[in-house]
């Protein structure tokens, strides 16, 4: 395994899905039910790995919802009670070449009806209609959806015949009832759905469905299009072997691969290749001996669990074979060109009941390709015993490097996205918290000279040559030492690991950092984390991590900012602005007229420890607190007197506060102590947009 970074966390919350946008963007999404309605949030992380604004609400869907059509009572019934519904289950997200976005949610119905009275000679029917519905919600500007359409949909029916006969006993002068009861199903299952994008529009599933009706049991998939009239599902295999992949394919088109069959001495592998308006273009099968399979397993509980197409067109396969994952190599016809063998590390401990929960693939540019593997070690699925193994082979299904294992992966997801550019990143989810980590797979160190434009250019593990020329650049070098140039612009600077060299050039440069860090810009042999051994140069922003950081600036004019953290922030001499971000933050300006600035309402409890009266100010930022004009209240005991939000500042303690509803019932909250202030005024605060 090459150059893996070290983890970080995206959100203290269980993501079930992430996707890659075309900018090369993470976005994470979270669902939460309550008994109105399921609400989910996305977060986007930048390519550079920050998080690129607040968590957002992208979607609600109402309990029940809406856009789900009901079963129609059946003519001559009498619905006895309302339908109960179970509030949709989101498992997965997906980005269309388009730019459109979909999340894929589950969905379950349940309808009772009866006719008939019980215990008359006539008898009486109950039916219960239980509809399951896998769906695709379009995401738009809103959080509403005017635009969705239904996968599948699948269906049981219980129906109970009930016929009494009355009956007298005249030696015990008791009437007395006697029933003949009879019942009988008809059920069709939704199961293994699956879902690749067309570079054009749209999207494919596939999924199997299991019915009483032979003829309309098996595999089928379908092209949906939000803005065309989706095309029927169409029948790849009536008598499929486990669950499917879809996988893309040059020209605009999707396959669908699957185990048609399975023998003692072989088991046949098909692929069906769709155009992108939802037609088959071609079918292919390929027969595989069990002769041809490392160490001949019994073929047995076959499954395709993931696929993909690498750079040159070849297929590599993963097919788990009595609870082991086998890798196979095939030609875009799905012949074989390569082995057919077990994934070297695909099992943790080898225990007879682990099996593969998940799999997660995506191609390189190289030719090669990245594997995630999620591991159970028992029949409950997530736990302690939940389990995480990678790998990355190069265009001929070699192993490159070492398998890579993470065994804190107790949430049971995890997902791969390619960042477009040699990297790829790994997402799970562990004890609450989505995770995520970054392999690069480049082998050559860049020389980058940048254009005139705005450029983003990452680097590589290795020491790398970066330079931003003109506009307002994004350079980051990654491990190794590397040289970052912002040169004309403001440019914005991320060392990485390894001893860099970072000169801003001309403009107000920025330098960032990942992790935990200690940076003085005077004295280069404190500076600890990321920045030990970096140097400086036309460097007037410092900006921490989302962890505890100690920034000390210049004698010049400088910015320095905490982010997330319990950050430690020293000015000194100039006219230096301070942010001290969400946490508990100490803030020293120093010498100048300084800003001590806050972008909204519940960042913390910082201590300002200097701040001079008459030349230093406190800066809020009138959107973050959802503010037009300062409404301020100093008393010993200050209290809000109208509905308008009021900051309250107590002389006899120093402490800023921010009550947003004013004297209504909300609770003010705590915002900053000034040490050794007792009194202030409208004059000593600033208001920006």
């Amino acid at each position: 395994m090459r150059n893996w970074n070290t983890p970080g966390v995206a959100i203290d919350r269980e993501a079930f899905s992430s996707t890659v946008d075309a900018a090369g963007q993470i976005h994470f999404y979270f669902a939460a039910t309550d008994a109105e309605k399921t609400t989910v949030d996305g977060l986007k992380i930048d390519r550079l790995g920050g998080v690129a604004g607040a968590i957002e609400t992208v979607l609600q869907v109402e309990v029940p919802d809406p856009s789900l059509p009901p079963r129609p009572p059946t003519p001559g019934y009498y619905q006895d009670f309302p339908d109960l519904v179970t509030p949709p289950a989101f498992d997965r997200a997906l980005t269309g070449g388009d730019g459109s976005r979909f999340l894929f949610s589950s969905n379950l119905i349940e309808h009772y009806e009866y006719f008939g009275e019980p215990y008359d000679d006539t008898g009486y029917y109950e039916k219960t209609y239980y509809q399951d519905y896998y769906t695709a919600y379009v995401l738009g500007d809103s959080t509403t959806y005017d635009d969705f359409e239904f996968v599948v949909r699948g269906e049981l029916i219980d129906v109970y015949y009930n016929e009494y006969a009355e009956f007298y006993d005249e030696e015990a002068d008791e009437y007395y009832y006697e029933g003949i009861e009879d019942s009988y199903a008809l059920e069709t299952s939704i199961e293994g759905v699956t879902v690749g994008a067309f570079d054009s529009a749209g999207f494919l599933a596939a999924y199997r469905s299991q019915t009483y009706v032979p003829q309309l049991s098996g595999l089928y998939a379908r092209k949906i299009d939000p803005d065309v009239a989706s095309q029927p599902a169409v029948l790849l295999d009536g008598t499929p072997v486990g669950d499917a992949a879809v996988i893309e394919r040059a020209g605009d088109l999707l396959g669908v691969v699957w185990v048609n069959s399975v023998g003692t001495e072989s088991f046949v592998l098909s692929m069906g290749a769709f155009r992108a308006d939802g037609t088959l273009q071609r079918s292919f099968n390929t027969t595989i001996p069990l002769a041809s399979l490392d160490g001949q397993p019994v073929l047995s509980g076959l499954t395709v669990l993931g696929a993909a197409t690498v750079e040159g067109g070849d297929i590599f396969a993963v097919v788990e074979i009595g609870g082991v994952p086998y890798l196979g190599q095939f030609t875009a016809a799905l012949q074989p060109a390569g082995d057919f063998a077990k994934i070297a590390g695909g099992r943790w401990t080898g225990s007879t009941r682990e099996h593969v929960e998940t799999l997660s693939i995506v191609a390189l540019p190289d030719g090669g390709f990245v594997m995630a593997l999620s591991l159970e070690q028992d029949d409950t699925p997530g736990g302690a015993d939940h389990r995480i193994v990678l790998q990355q082979y190069d265009g001929d299904g070699a192993i490159v490097g070492s398998s890579f294992k993470i065994a804190a992966a107790d949430g049971g997801w995890v997902q791969l996205g390619d960042l477009g550019d040699g990297r790829v990143v790994l997402s799970w989810t562990h004890d609450g918290q989505t995770l995520t980590q970054t392999l690069d797979t480049r082998t050559t160190a860049l020389v980058d000279a940048g254009t005139p434009d705005v450029d983003t250019t990452i680097g590589t593990a290795l020491g790398d040559t970066l330079s931003g020329d003109a506009g307002n650049d994004r350079l980051v070098g990654g491990a190794g030492n590397d040289r970052l140039l912002g040169e004309a612009g403001n440019d914005l600077l991320i060392g990485g690991a390894g001893a860099d060299r970072m000169d801003g050039g001309a403009g107000r440069d920025v330098a960032r950092f990942e992790t935990a860090v200690t940076v003085d810009l005077l004295d280069g042999s404190l500076n600890t984390g990321e920045a030990k051994g970096d140097l400086f140069t036309s460097i007037e922003s410092l900006r921490g991590s989302y962890q505890d950081d100690r920034l000390s600036g210049t004698n010049g004019a400088d910015i320095l900012d905490g982010q997330g953290g319990d950050d430690w922030l020293l000015g000194r001499d100039g006219d230096d602005i301070l942010i001290g971000g969400s946490g508990l933050d100490k803030l020293f300006g120093g010498a100048g007229a300084d800003q001590f600035r806050f972008e909204g309402k519940g960042e913390g409890h910082d201590t300002i420890d200097d701040f001079t009266r008459g030349t230093d100010l406190i800066v809020l930022r009138q959107d973050g607190f959802d503010i037009t004009a300062l409404n301020l209240v100093v008393a010993n005991a200050p209290v809000a007197s109208t509905g308008a939000a009021t900051f309250l500042f107590k002389k006899s303690t120093g402490l800023l506060s921010f009550d947003a509803d004013g004297n209504g019932a909300g609770q003010a909250i705590e915002v900053a102590t000034l040490t050794g202030i007792n009194n202030l005024t409208s004059a000593d605060f600033l208001l920006i947009a």
